[in-house]
C-alpha cells in the first residue's frame, strides 16, 4: 500500500523541532525514509508503527504523523486485525482436520490384522495399538514407512544384527527373544478412528494372551495403549504428569505367573511428532540395556545347565 501524501517526511524534515529531533536519531531518520512507501502487509505496517512509536520523544509521535495523514487509529488496528484472521485462516487450511471414530465395516475389504510373532517366554512382548493401512496390506507389524520401531529397534540393541531387521524379517525376533502383538487387530488409518471404548474392551484379550505366552516384560508402544489397560484395570484415569519408562503395576498375572513388568515408550508412528526422535531413543535405549542384561543373565543359566 502506498502512501498517498509522499511530503510526510519532507515536512518533518522543514520543520525546526523536525530537523533538531531527526539529527539525533539516525535511527527514526531510517524508519520515516522507509514509510515513504509502506509494506503491502498490514501487520508489518503496524509493526513499524510500534518500532518507530518507541523512538519518539514527547509528543513527537510517528502514529500521530501518520494519523495527519489518513491513517487513522482505528483503521490501522482494524487492519491488523483482518491480517491476522487472514494468517490464522490460511494456517487452519494446512492443517489436515482431525479423524474420528470409523466403524470396522469400513475397512472390511482389508486383512482384518496382521499375525502375531509370539512365543513363550520372552524377555519383552511389544505391544502396539492396531496395524495402520500399510502394515496389514504388508502382512507385518509396524510396517509404515515413517514408522520408527524397526530403526529404533536396532539402534537401541534390543535386536542384535549387522544390519537393520525390516518388517518381513520379524519372524527372526524369537531368536532374540523379542516379540510382537497390538491391543486392536483390526486396521484403521489413524489412531482416532479407534474409539477409546473399543481399546478398552480389547484390554482383557490382550491380558488373556500375555498369560497364555507369560514374557518376563511387555513394552507398551505409545501412551494410549497404556490408558486403556489402566483404565480397565483400576477404573481410573492416568494421573498427570505421566512418567515413560517403567510402571508400577504388572500385567497378566495367574496363579503361577507373576506377571510382566510394564515399560511404556512413545508411538513410532510417523504420525506422533510430538516427542523428538532423540527422546524416543532415550527410552528405547534404557530398555536395551536391561534387555541385554536380562539376555546374557539367561545365556549364563543355559551354559550352567548344559
Amino acid at each position: 500500500m502506498k502512501v498517498e501524501d509522499e511530503n510526510c517526511f519532507e515536512e518533518l524534515k522543514e520543520s525546526k523541532e523536525g530537523v533538531e529531533y531527526l539529527d539525533g536519531n539516525r535511527k527514526l531518520k531510517e524508519i520515516l525514509e522507509k514509510c515513504k512507501y509502506v509494506d503491502k502487509s498490514a501487520k508489518n505496517m503496524s509493526r513499524n508503527v510500534e518500532n518507530s512509536s518507541k523512538l519518539m520523544k514527547d509528543g513527537l509521535s510517528f502514529r500521530k504523523l501518520l494519523e495527519k495523514r489518513g491513517f487513522s487509529r482505528n483503521n490501522l488496528l482494524s487492519s491488523e486485525v483482518i491480517s491476522n484472521e487472514s494468517i490464522n485462516s490460511h494456517d487452519k487450511r494446512k492443517q489436515k482436520p482431525k479423524r474420528s471414530y470409523i466403524p470396522p465395516e469400513y475397512y472390511s475389504h482389508l486383512p482384518s490384522g496382521v499375525p502375531d510373532v509370539l512365543r513363550e517366554n520372552l524377555i519383552v512382548m511389544f505391544i502396539g495399538l492396531n496395524p495402520g493401512i500399510a502394515t496389514v496390506k504388508a502382512g507385518h507389524a509396524f510396517a509404515g514407512p515413517t514408522n520408527l520401531f524397526w530403526k529404533l529397534l536396532h539402534s537401541s540393541r534390543i535386536v542384535c544384527t549387522e544390519t537393520r531387521l525390516r518388517p518381513e524379517d520379524d519372524v527372526k525376533l524369537g531368536k532374540w527373544d523379542v516379540g510382537i502383538t497390538n491391543l486392536v487387530s483390526r486396521p484403521t488409518a489413524s489412531s482416532n478412528e479407534l474409539s477409546k471404548e473399543e481399546m478398552i474392551e480389547n484390554v482383557p484379550i490382550l491380558e488373556k494372551k500375555i498369560t497364555a505366552f507369560y514374557p518376563l516384560s511387555v513394552c507398551i508402544v505409545g501412551k494410549g495403549i497404556y490408558e486403556a489397560i489402566y483404565k480397565y484395570k483400576t477404573g481410573k484415569s492416568l494421573s498427570k504428569p505421566f512418567e515413560w519408562g517403567w510402571q508400577p503395576q504388572r500385567v497378566g498375572a495367574s496363579e503361577n505367573y507373576e506377571g510382566a513388568l510394564v515399560y511404556v515408550v512413545p508411538s513410532t508412528s510417523g504420525r506422533a511428532a510430538s516427542y523428538s526422535r532423540k527422546m524416543k531413543e532415550h527410552y528405547w535405549n534404557i530398555l536395551g540395556e536391561w534387555v541385554a542384561l536380562k539376555r546374557k543373565e539367561r545365556q549364563n543359566l543355559d551354559n550352567i545347565f548344559k
